[in-house]
């Protein structure tokens, strides 16, 4: 059980990082308004989208279950952080 308990924290300490990150995305966007800045808004945000869906999947199941259920979702979130360095990947070489 401890270590579903270390994945959530570590999920959440995470998501905390990338809300900073998102904070300083908005505040440079308002301020330069660049595609550049844009882009990591967006890959922050699917990244934190990403993490959320984890936190859940980790704190409301068991782990049998968790495996389980990873079987099915891990595909998912891996589609999300593949979106997430895409946008990533074309914002870096514009």
């Amino acid at each position: 059980m401890w270590g579903v308990a270390l994945a959530v924290g570590l999920e959440v300490i995470k998501a905390f990082l990338i809300c900073v990150l998102l904070a300083i995305y908005i505040e440079n966007y308002r301020s330069i308004k660049s595609k550049f800045t844009l882009g990591l808004l967006m890959f922050a945000a699917i990244l934190l989208a990403e993490t959320i869906m984890a936190i859940g999947i980790y704190s409301v199941t068991s782990l049998c279950r968790a495996i389980e259920i990873s079987e099915v979702a891990r595909p998912i979130l891996s589609l999300i952080e593949v979106i997430g360095i895409a946008i990533l990947v074309w914002i870096t070489r514009k």
